[in-house]
């Protein structure tokens, strides 16, 4: 775009170009913008290559197989700020906690304690308790950021995110889904934090692994990022603490290795699960951690 180009305005914000009409058309530009005057930004990551900021990702596995406990040990982590293996050191922020299937005093609380989460940075709401089990998405999106604002947030985590949805919407339908997860990435991306939703895998046999992420395709193919957490290839998880944290899904950057933890008793209360780092292994993807 040139000096020469007539800054007339459009319907808001549509800048016209020479020769445009002078007018808007009749079904209105509103929203529309030329693109030379849109800012380029670079992507920027919590985890390089698995959480990026302003933006949702999907966390998919097995009941039983770690998600919601590496979720609450991300979760801490965020509120100290002390990035997973590899992340991009940040300061703390706080966590939005939404969850249907764990309960908080018991579970979540003790867990989130034992991992050092800063407990006074997180806000959580417990869809049990009778006077939250209204909260659902996209209709309490404002109730979200508010708790975004008021923690200052840096992660959203939505545990499951199915459990979450507004009544009347189906999480097998693709525009069902993607009206839940378009105003949550549009949360993101306006607080500059990270929306993790936390789902299941299905039982089907011999599919991929973004198949296998239970409900619509859209869980997996919204998101920029769908990461896949399961034990070892050819093990069972009720065998082993042994787990694999797998990216199947990145549209912001490259690929990287399989990150391995494990799940085991914690030091000071052998009664809670705690997250034990391991090192990258490559040559493993998620189709290979989903594989009969």
């Amino acid at each position: 775009v040139t000096p020469a180009v007539e800054k007339t305005r459009l319907a808001d914000n549509v800048t016209r170009l020479p020769n445009a009409p002078a007018t808007p058309p009749d079904n209105g530009a509103g929203g529309f913008v030329v693109l030379a005057g849109v800012e380029e930004q670079e992507v920027r990551w919590w985890w390089e290559d698995r959480l990026a900021w302003g933006m949702v990702c999907v966390l998919a596995g097995d009941g039983g197989g770690g998600k919601s406990t590496l979720g609450q040990e991300l979760a801490a982590r965020m509120t100290r700020g002390q990035v997973p293996p590899g992340g991009i050191p940040t300061d703390p922020r706080g966590v939005v906690w939404l969850t249907s299937e764990e309960h908080l005093s018991a579970i979540v609380r003790p867990r989130l304690r034992l991992m050092g989460a800063s407990l006074d940075r997180i806000m959580v709401l417990d869809a049990n308790d009778e006077e939250n089990a209204g909260l659902t998405a996209p209709s309490g999106i404002d109730r979200i950021e508010a708790a975004c604002v008021a923690c200052n947030a840096g992660m959203v985590v939505i545990d499951t995110g199915p459990s979450f949805m507004d009544p009347g919407l189906k999480s097998n339908t693709e525009e069902n889904i993607r009206a839940m997860l378009a105003p949550l990435g549009r949360l993101a991306e306006r607080r500059d934090l990270i929306v993790l939703v936390i789902a299941h895998l299905n039982k089907t046999p011999g599919s991929g692994a973004g198949d296998r992420i239970m409900g619509g395709k859209a869980w997996r193919n919204h998101p920029r990022n769908v990461l896949i957490v399961g034990p070892p290839v050819g093990e069972d998880m009720r065998e082993t603490p042994e787990r694999l944290l797998v990216v199947e899904k990145n549209n912001l950057g490259t690929y990287p290795p399989a990150q391995a933890f494990s799940i085991r008793a914690h030091i000071h209360d052998p009664s809670r699960a705690g997250i034990v780092w391991g090192a990258l292994v490559p040559g493993v993807n998620a189709d290979d951690l989903v594989a009969p």
